[in-house]
């Protein structure tokens, strides 16, 4: 019975951990402070893991045990209660003053808030828990949570490009604000675009892996690895983070010069010949994608960003906290204590948007010196792993390239408070900063298990680059004569003067003349009426007051004294709405009272499965001025935009989505597909 628990217990433990990661990557995709019931059950699942992995207890402590303690430690001495003089010393004078009005006098914790430091603490501790399983775990276990970040990943990107073709319509999993900009897994675009950037760097490395004992891999893997790390690159540019797309290209580089190891001249000209034609490609398809231009056009935008204004406010903050700090998770309350009034407006900042600067805010003095110590460790380490090369290749160097990734992206994010890349960098801190004999090639995936892992990496491939090569090139309202409106200041032609047109039927009535009054006579196609004495009248044009004036100045001349005429709008064509495009019924419908933009798309019985959602066009005449403005269906069905009243004579366009277009054209041409990806349309 023992044999066969000692048996069991490796393969419990194998699984335990791939299932851990995978759920990581599929539930903890937002700030862990916003989460609901994911983070409970994450919690329970890398508890359960540690358990699997270390009781019964083994002989002398846990690899990365100590390590882990000491970061835990660090967070922990902001609960260490402190003497009165103390905090009334190093903190600030208003902190003080509010102690004593609340009569708090006695020792306490340098933290602002208690219950927001130990919630950072609990998440701390799950990221240290992490690290730890992930030092403790065998190689091939690692290399299967690569295989599936990547998969992850692939799929991520798929769900990216549903969520941009169906306007942020479908698989919107965090009701994100990014979701125009397929944040796939995650709520926040930044988030998947370093995701993403991770994925293509560690596909490289796999097929280094999959190569064997030879320098280079096999031309086949290479190809399924340049095809999916391009799909992945799209995806992150797709996102329009611009820190994503600068860490995502230059990782993929490194990967591709650390793993695959060309030789320094075919390295160069590689290098080169790749940047000559995915530049000015890059360039060219942003011409007809507005994504791809949008994600380019937001590196002008550098000198405008908010984080500079952030950043300034946040260091102020910083050292009126020195040196104690204000207590990790504090930063939300504490920046509000600080925000100059000039800058309050209804959102407010979650986070610094510079990890480094929140933590030393939060920190203090502890935190600089904490993090100081662990850059010198992680330089040294970095000079060990490069000046050793394994083969097969060995998981330190792709360790030491994720971590480079997050310390970077964390200079203008906040990666590692999302649960999801928590898990991605607790790995890959623990792949670098493994010891000689942990992580060995020793339990490398069978052959045949690589080999369809690579085939899976594939087949998620193809549908997501084929749905974002057709990613939604919106034609540009910039060069239209038009006037161009938004959707909350979309102007009435309810409060313009109506001029008489071909179609329309007017009510005459000439007072004490019941031969010369009409309930209706209608306007003819050359914008002229019948009139009795006078003849055929051009009312074209005219107002109903014009046409009174005209009509009363004929019968005046010869047939009538002072006649009293009045003329009223009894039915105008103009009362009729034009809905085509992409829906199911395009017309021109009549309308009566108030019809909504929503009541529109349902008289024409709704957008095609093709339609582009926030691609809805209204023209709306204005006097002698055309407007228009873009609405986005998704974001007026949630309230966000407003379901403005149509009025007659206005013309709605719902735009076609090549995305969409695309993959129901591979979901026609392929029946396996199709079983898959039928209800994302």
């Amino acid at each position: 019975m023992t044999g066969l628990s000692d048996n069991i217990r490796p393969i419990l433990r194998a699984n335990a951990v791939l299932a851990l990661m995978v759920c990581f990557l599929l539930l903890g995709g937002k700030d862990a402070r916003f989460l609901g019931w994911q983070l409970p059950l994450l919690q329970l699942m890398a508890a359960t893991a540690f358990g699997l992995i270390f009781f019964p207890p083994r002989h002398g402590a846990p690899a990365g045990i100590w390590g882990a303690l000491a970061a835990l430690g660090l967070v922990a001495l902001q609960l260490v209660p402190l003497p009165p003089r103390l905090l009334a010393r190093f903190q600030p004078a208003l902190i003080g003053e509010i102690r004593a009005y609340a009569g708090h006098n006695d020792w306490a914790a340098s933290t602002t808030d208690l219950y927001a430091t130990f919630g950072f603490f609990s998440f701390a501790l799950l990221g240290a828990t992490l690290y730890v399983i992930f030092r403790n775990t065998g190689r091939a276990v690692i290399i299967h949570c690569l295989y599936a970040t990547v998969i992850v990943a692939l799929a991520s990107l798929t769900v990216a490009a549903i969520q941009i073709s169906s306007g942020g319509d479908t698989f919107d999993f965090w009701n994100s604000p990014h979701v125009l900009n397929g944040p796939g897994f995650f709520a926040n675009r930044n988030h998947q675009a370093l995701f993403l950037g991770l994925a293509s760097a560690t596909v490289w490395w796999l097929a280094k892996l999959r190569g064997g004992h030879s320098s280079r891999a096999s031309d086949k893997t290479r190809g399924i690895a340049l095809f999916c790390s391009l799909a992945l690159l799209l995806g992150a540019v797709g996102t329009a983070s611009r820190a994503g797309i600068v860490l995502a290209v230059g990782s993929t580089i490194l990967a591709i010069a650390l793993f695959q190891r060309p030789s320094r001249r075919i390295g160069i000209a590689t290098i080169s010949i790749a940047a000559g034609i995915f530049a000015p490609g890059l360039a060219a398809l942003a011409i007809f994608n507005d994504t791809v231009a949008g994600a380019l056009n937001r590196f002008e935008a550098i000198d405008v960003d908010a984080r500079w204004q952030l950043w300034a406010t946040s260091w102020i903050a910083a050292k009126e906290f020195f040196p104690l700090g204000s207590g990790y998770g504090t930063f939300i309350p504490v920046y509000a204590m600080v925000e100059p009034i000039d800058q309050l407006t209804p959102a407010y900042a979650n986070h610094a948007h510079n990890e480094y600067l929140e933590l030393f805010l939060e920190g203090g003095l502890p935190f600089a010196i904490g993090f100081a110590l662990f850059l010198a460790v992680f330089a040294k380490r970095l000079t060990a792993i490069f000046r050793h090369h394994d083969s097969p290749p060995s998981l330190a160097p792709l360790g030491a390239l994720w971590m480079i990734a997050f310390l970077l992206h964390s200079l203008v994010d906040y990666p590692v408070r999302v649960p999801s890349l928590l898990a991605l960098f607790a790995m890959g801190l623990a792949m670098t900063f493994a010891e000689h004999g942990e992580h060995t090639t020793h339990g490398s995936p069978p052959p045949s298990k690589d080999r369809k892992s690579m085939k899976t990496m594939l087949r998620l491939a193809l549908p997501g680059l084929a749905m974002l090569a057709g990613c939604a090139p919106t034609p540009s309202l910039d060069n239209t004569r038009a006037r161009l409106a938004t959707p909350d200041a979309f102007p009435s032609a309810q409060h313009a003067i109506y001029r008489v047109g071909p179609a329309d039927t007017l009510q005459i009535n000439v007072f004490g003349e019941p031969g010369l009054s009409f309930e209706a006579i209608t306007v003819d196609a050359t914008g002229t009426i019948p009139f009795p004495l006078i003849g055929n009248l051009a009312v074209s044009g005219l107002t109903g007051e014009e046409i009174s004036r005209l009509i009363a100045g004929r019968l005046g001349q010869r047939y009538i004294v002072d006649p009293q005429v009045t003329v009223f709008i009894a039915r105008s064509a103009a009362q009729r709405l034009t809905v085509e495009g992409d829906v199911v019924k395009p017309g021109v419908f009549d309308i009566q009272g108030d019809t909504s933009l929503i009541q529109a798309m349902a008289m024409a019985q709704g957008p095609t499965r093709t339609a582009k959602l926030n691609e809805i066009i209204v023209f709306r005449e204005v006097g002698e001025e055309l407007y228009v403005a873009r609405f986005d269906l998704a974001k007026v069905r949630k309230g966000i935009e407003p379901n403005i009243p149509l009025e007659g004579g206005d013309i709605v366009v719902v735009g076609y989505s090549q995305v969409k277009g695309t993959l129901r054209d591979v979901l026609q041409a392929s029946p396996l597909l199709t079983a898959l990806f039928v209800r994302a349309l």
